[in-house]
């Protein structure tokens, strides 16, 4: 029996514990209980207890430890008390229901039942449980008639409205799957997959670069797969399964595509799950094939198998890498045996040693004072973090219960004496362990384990980056050490020794055509290349394992060449030279742009700045009988009033809805900004996103992209078809009416299994983001490119006194043909791509002259008086004249050369470009930069626009910037 097998009831009892609460309770918590019975009846649950700590913890970890209902209560109404969004800095409201009745038969009769009888032997409580997980929400608030969008983001607290009901149900399941012989012992476990960023990047062709970022997701969903197949999705904090794709995909044989769902209970016939999800054919399957799950995750686990499902989980990786690599070498040495030497030992030695994996457990303790001396032992806070850095929390949480008023405690968060077993209440249920009130001292501490959620993440996050930094390393061995002198490395990583050798003089262009045409896959391999295991694997992998074990089409594994990509042709079929159309017009230069949240760390630690206060995430209101919210309650006790100035504490329904909100970024979100770009997503895991544009068009996918990050009403102004075949409407996408919540626009193509009429959360305006852009030439290695933007990401992310820009900045590299360098960045609010935005429309427009940035590039640069990267460190570096004014030189200038650059057919008003010309040389002045770069960000500033200019697809004159050769 493997370790993680549970028990025999223990899918039912998951399924009582979820539906524990009804999705409608903040509307009517008086009858709540009632409801719920209403919800599970037609599943066999009358005689199934859940374990009643699951509920208590899980409330106490996601809020705070409340006093009792007499002594606070508070109404929810949407409007008044509305949900507020985590992060902060946003909410949502609603209209309010007339009547929870409403509520409950939509609710009701949007329950996904899966065929069969549940009091059946047979019956596959797994499967019914996986389907409300997966589909009730979803059915409720979109999909199932009579839907209704308000149930999405009824909350589990009135008191705290920043999260839903439908994250606490699901760590209340999660909690009870942490029940073993009748007692509560969780665990975390953290795991960690690599190598990713080296691996990603090392890449000659597209499809290179798309294989390798999807074998990394595909590795982590197994792992994932073992943990939800044995214990829970639910189980799994972060990142977000629900709805993930490639998850949905590992789960098809096993669970959706072998169980049926009633979609309507008047139907005979009733779908599989699978169906339902909507990835059918043509480009809705394209969904399954974009690499969307980070290389690590966060589960809660049962504390006495911990160590061992954290063995499970990296045994069925490596077994499952393996078992592709297998049939990799089957394929390569059946094709390529008979007219090369491959070095099966070889081979064998590198793909066993492919996989970086490390991961780390932490029980829970019993009591969170227990943990808060535990996390003494973390590093201090960095500046601008919560003072007590990951301690805040918890002790915000412990200072609420030791001040609170001794009467007013709730004695299900206080250590107690508990009812023996065999007690049952009035009513004839069973208390068996339940806390007696009646015993609670006024000295009794904070028992609840859930409270110390905020620290044990710390410490566990800890933990793991010392596991990582001291793993082992197993050294290379091998019988003959001179052999690695006579062997080239892989061409691509420039580290394994080579498998596959086709830079032999053996090896003509005959052979490479017949090579590529046996595998029936054009330019898959290249003569003078050499590749290592993992490179091999990564060119094969698709062909070998995806498209067998998952029915997937060879035709489904194209991407466009990076001349396409240059061209704004996403959807060219890699290596296609017969596409119709003169060629030599095409356009040159393409952009790989890599996308990154900044301080995620510190928001999921809870220690970012920009948590919200606990005031502030406190329901706030005045209803009709002059009754406010749950803030008055701290505002009334002097000994409470300095909690409201605390950051409000880290809790795991913000963790469970922070992975949803990168959930809802990436799978709804990227791939439709891209493509309104015409460009191309290689990679969309949370915060991360990885594409291919044009080179005109990256900067304002960028700014898009962000937009649609934070939810801001910018992202309206997004326009395009999220193409399929033979949609070319010029449509809006997103619907942005509330920040920090998106919807797709009522006009903009879809696909079934979207959230289509409910609004969907992401990140928000509280949080940010930065960006690298690397620019060149379609013939440019694109190894190189891709490292470029990364590099270029990282810059963005630096702070200033290190010589990057500071976060929430985009910086942008641009290679031109001659081997010359350019870069330029600017933070997102400094006014720098306003100014850019205005100078690019107006020389496309034809406003402006294209001499225009060259010419004033030309003027400034000579009063740049930073000394070159030649000139030692001991010599005496230049210094600027005193007095000097970069700025009033630049405003000067810039106004002449505008001037003397104007259409004359066609006279604009510049009043706007010398507006924003202002705004960026104020903000440079605000943070204090030198004249060398005030004057070295409006000529890098310029020197992109020219370059933008030049390859853009309306540009007709000299696609080729300065400096670069045909």
């Amino acid at each position: 029996m493997s370790a993680s097998s549970p028990n025999p009831d223990f899918w039912k009892r998951k399924l009582a514990a979820f539906l524990h609460d009804p999705p409608e309770k903040a509307l009517d918590i008086a009858w709540h209980k009632q409801r719920a019975e209403a919800h599970q009846s037609g599943h066999s649950l009358d005689e199934i207890e859940f374990a009643h700590e699951a509920d208590h913890t899980a409330a106490a970890a996601d809020r705070l430890p409340w006093p009792t209902y007499q002594h606070l209560a508070c109404s929810f109404d949407g409007r008044l008390n509305h949900f507020k969004h985590p992060l902060g800095q946003a909410s949502l409201k609603i209209s309010p229901f007339t009547s929870a009745d409403i509520a409950t038969n939509k609710a009701w009769s949007s329950r996904p039942k899966i065929s069969g009888d549940p009091a059946s032997p047979d019956f596959d409580d797994r499967a019914q449980f996986l389907a409300y997980w997966r589909l009730w929400r979803w059915w409720a608030s979109d999909q199932r008639s009579p839907r209704d969008p308000r149930l999405a983001f009824l909350p589990a607290d009135t008191r705290l409205p920043d999260h839903t009901i439908w994250a606490h149900n699901s760590l209340v399941s999660t909690f009870q799957g942490c029940v073993e012989d009748g007692k509560f012992q969780p665990a975390f476990l953290l795991f960690n997959l690599g190598p990713v960023q080296e691996y990603i990047a090392a890449a000659r062709r597209t499809l290179d670069l798309w294989s390798g970022s999807y074998l990394l997701s595909y590795l982590i969903g197994i792992g994932l797969r073992h943990i939800a197949l044995n214990l829970g999705p639910d189980h799994v904090i972060f990142p977000n399964l629900c709805g993930q794709p490639i998850f949905d995909l590992l789960l098809q044989d096993s669970v959706w595509g072998k169980n049926s769902v009633l979609a309507d209970s008047s139907e005979n016939e009733a779908p599989k799950i699978w169906d339902s999800l909507g990835y059918g054919d043509g480009y809705p399957r394209k969904r399954l094939l974009t690499p969307s799950l980070p290389n690590r995750f966060l589960a809660i686990v049962p504390a006495g198998r911990a160590a061992d499902i954290g063995r499970e989980v990296a045994a069925v990786i490596c077994k499952t890498h393996e078992e592709i690599a297998s049939e990799v070498w089957k394929i390569a040495s059946g094709k390529l045996g008979a007219r090369i030497d491959l070095q099966c030992d070889r081979f064998v030695a590198q793909s066993s040693r492919f996989l970086d994996l490390s991961w780390q457990t932490l029980p829970w303790d019993e009591q969170p004072a227990v943990t808060l001396s535990r996390a003494a032992l973390l590093p201090k806070p960095d500046a601008g973090d919560a003072p007590d850095g990951h301690r805040s929390g918890l002790e915000t949480v412990l200072e609420l219960a030791r001040n609170m008023p001794t009467e007013h405690r709730d004695v299900r968060n206080f250590e107690c004496e508990r009812f023996p077993a065999g007690t049952r209440s009035s009513s004839g249920r069973d208390i068996s362990g339940w806390k007696d009130k009646s015993k609670l001292r006024d000295d009794a501490p904070l028992d609840n384990p859930g409270a110390g959620w905020s620290a044990l993440y710390a410490l566990l996050n800890w933990q793991l980056d010392a596991v990582r930094q001291t793993r082992a390393w197993q050294a290379w061995e091998t019988a003959d050490r001179t052999a690695a002198l006579a062997n080239n490395k892989d061409s691509l990583n420039g580290r394994e020794e080579a498998v596959l050798n086709l830079a032999t003089d053996a090896i003509s262009e005959e052979d490479i055509k017949s090579i590529n045409d046996s595998f029936d896959i054009p330019h898959l391999f290249k003569k003078g290349e050499i590749l290592g295991a993992s490179s091999l694997i990564k060119r094969l992998w698709p062909t070998a394992w995806l498209q067998p074990k998952h029915d997937f089409k060879k035709g489904e594994f194209s991407a466009p060449d990076t001349r396409d990509i240059a061209n704004g042709q996403p959807y060219a079929m890699s290596g296609d030279d017969d596409r119709p159309g003169d060629r030599d017009n095409d356009k040159a230069y393409f952009a790989v742009l890599a996308f990154d949240g900044d301080e995620m760390g510190k928001w999921i630690s809870g220690t970012h700045p920009n948590m919200p206060k606990l005031g502030e995430a406190l329901a706030d209101y005045v209803d009709g009988g002059g009754r406010r919210g749950s803030r008055i309650y701290f505002e009334d006790y002097p000994q409470l009033r300095d909690l409201l100035k605390r950051p409000r504490p880290l809790n795991p329904s913000f963790h469970l809805q922070f992975s949803e909100m990168l959930g809802n970024f990436s799978n709804l979100c990227a791939r439709r900004v891209v493509e309104a770009f015409d460009g191309y997503l290689f990679y969309s895991g949370g915060d991360d996103v990885l594409a291919m544009l044009p080179a005109n068009r990256a900067l304002q996918c960028a700014q898009a992209l962000r937009a649609a990050f934070r939810g801001t009403k910018d992202l309206n102004d997004v326009r395009g078809a999220w193409k399929r075949a033979g949609d070319k409407a010029d449509v809006q996408l997103f619907d942005v009416s509330q920040e920090g919540f998106i919807q797709l626009h009522k006009e903009a193509p879809s696909m079934d299994g979207e959230p289509r009429n409910f609004p969907a959360i992401v990140p928000g305006p509280a949080a940010d983001c930065s960006v690298g852009i690397a620019i060149a030439h379609f013939k440019s290695p694109l190894q190189d490119v891709v490292r470029a933007a990364q590099l270029a990401e990282k810059h963005a992310k630096k702070s200033a006194a290190k010589g990057g820009l500071g976060r929430s900045a985009v910086a942008v590299s641009l290679f031109k043909r001659s081997g010359e360098i350019l870069e330029w960045g600017t933070q997102w609010k400094s006014g720098g791509l306003p100014l850019f935005n205005a100078l690019a429309a107006a020389l496309d427009a034809g406003q402006l002259s294209g001499k225009f940035p060259h010419r004033l590039c030309e003027i400034l640069e000579p009063f740049i008086t930073r000394p070159s990267a030649n000139v030692g460190q001991l010599a005496r570096p230049f210094q600027d004249a005193e007095g000097f004014s970069a700025s009033e030189i630049i405003r000067r200038e810039f106004a002449r050369c505008l001037g003397q650059h104007e259409n004359n057919q066609n006279v604009p008003d510049h009043e706007h470009l010398r507006k924003r010309l202002e705004k960026y040389l104020v903000s440079l002045a605000e943070n204090e930069c030198s004249t060398s770069q005030i004057l070295e960000a409006i000529t890098g500033l310029l020197t992109s626009v020219a370059f933008a200019h030049r390859t853009s697809v309306d540009t007709q004159t000299d696609p080729a910037p300065k400096g670069t050769t045909p």
